[in-house]
């Protein structure tokens, strides 16, 4: 930042003829007055040093501030060494970061970015999928094939996108000992639209009673705020019957919008 105006005046000066102001005082006038700085003659009279003893204090103080301005200019600010000179040329003083450090930073895969959150959407159900059926996003204990059912929607509240499906069951998945494909499918109607659109087709293998799968959404299955939305599973005709699946949908939401 750059040195400021000066905000003090002179209290008097040399001025004479025209020049000459109620500033002004002739050399002689100052040679007066500096005689009787010189001898004292304010610490002398009693009277005059006790009404004048707290200015007296404040401007030494505010000497004694501009004489330690002086010695750090002169001596710490004019007068640096080489070696300082160089490593403020090179910069070689900082602290250094590593490259993952400086690689975290570019990419930013540290951050925890407050602009997304993550719903999780419950919709377990009891039922049978060798057919396509859709979840239960709402108050509902068995799937429905149609995707007009009114518990199979989940209305977006944001613009997002699908980011996984987590599913359990508390029977086996198995198809004598061996895993079979589930196939799950994201979709939505766009808002002022009944047409229901396929956004992305994932798949995963089943597993035995008690263990999870899970199938990891792409930018592929994005929505916008007011989509109806709608997700499917389907099993091949094996294994058969109605069991009980235990499953939760995670939505990415971007709470800008």
């Amino acid at each position: 930042m750059a040195l400021a105006d000066r905000k003090s005046q002179d209290i008097f000066n040399k001025r004479t003829g025209s020049d000459r102001d109620a500033k002004s005082i002739d050399t002689s006038k100052e040679t007066e007055i500096k005689s009787k700085f010189d001898n004292g003659e304010h610490i002398l009279d009693q009277g005059m040093f006790e009404n004048l003893a707290p200015a007296l204090y404040a401007v030494q103080q505010v000497a004694d501030d501009i004489e330690e301005l002086r010695r750090f200019v002169s001596s710490e600010i004019t007068s640096i060494t080489t070696s300082q000179a160089s490593a403020i040329t090179a910069n070689t003083a900082k602290t250094s970061i590593t490259t993952s450090q400086s690689n975290a930073i570019t990419a930013n895969t540290n951050k925890r970015d407050a602009r997304y959150i993550f719903i999780p959407v419950i919709c377990n159900f009891y039922g049978e999928i060798t057919t396509e059926s859709y979840v239960p996003f709402s108050d509902g204990e068995t799937e429905s094939t149609a995707n007009s059912n009114r518990r199979n929607q989940f209305i977006a509240p944001f613009d997002g996108q699908f980011h996984k499906a987590i599913f359990r069951s508390n029977q086996s998945l198995l198809e004598r000992g061996k895993g079979v494909t589930l196939t799950v499918k994201s979709k939505r109607a766009r808002n002022n639209s009944s047409t229901v659109d396929d956004l992305e087709t994932e798949t995963v293998t089943t597993t035995a009673a008690e263990n999870f799968m899970e199938v990891t959404f792409s930018s592929t299955s994005s929505f916008n705020k007011g989509d109806r939305l709608l997700m499917s599973m389907s099993l091949p005709s094996v294994p058969r019957g109605n069991k009980n699946w235990f499953v939760t949908v995670i939505f990415k939401i971007d709470q800008t919008t």
